[in-house]
């Protein structure tokens, strides 16, 4: 029972996993593609600084989903009948790298957030959606 509950928690700590690297993934093609609007002003372009901080929490991120997938293994590995309170000590420590997992996760989100909110303020109100005469895309 107990790693069945173990396996639901890594099927997830996966799913994260996966997340976090096409967050990255895409992050790094909104920068690199050349079909976006690069804002003119330093002070807007500095916003993109918040990319460093969410690829670094994206990272830690992933980090700690491997040491759950780590431990998720020594856990079917290990006999159950000998050994009870280790498979107790291995759950309690898939825990809490999945809960580091995931606040490394929705950190990152909020660096990437903040950056999406000041680029849509950018984008309407300020000289992002307008361009200037001979100017191409």
């Amino acid at each position: 029972m107990a790693l069945e509950a173990l396996k639901t928690i890594v099927e997830t700590s996966q799913g994260l996993s996966g997340w976090a690297i096409t967050i990255a993934g895409g992050s790094v093609v909104a920068i690199l593609g050349t079909d976006y609007l690069r804002p003119k002003r330093c002070c807007i372009r500095l916003a993109y600084l918040l990319y460093l901080p969410g690829w670094v929490l994206l990272g830690f991120s992933v980090y700690y989903a491997q040491l759950v997938q780590r431990r998720y293994i020594v856990a079917v590995l290990i006999d159950t009948g000998q050994t009870k309170g280790c498979l107790r000590n291995i759950a309690q420590a898939i825990n809490s790298d999945f809960g580091h997992q995931l606040d490394f996760f929705e950190w990152a989100l909020v660096c990437f957030g903040i950056w999406l909110v000041i680029f849509l303020f950018w984008w309407i109100f300020g000289d992002g959606g307008k361009k200037k005469e001979g100017e191409s895309k």
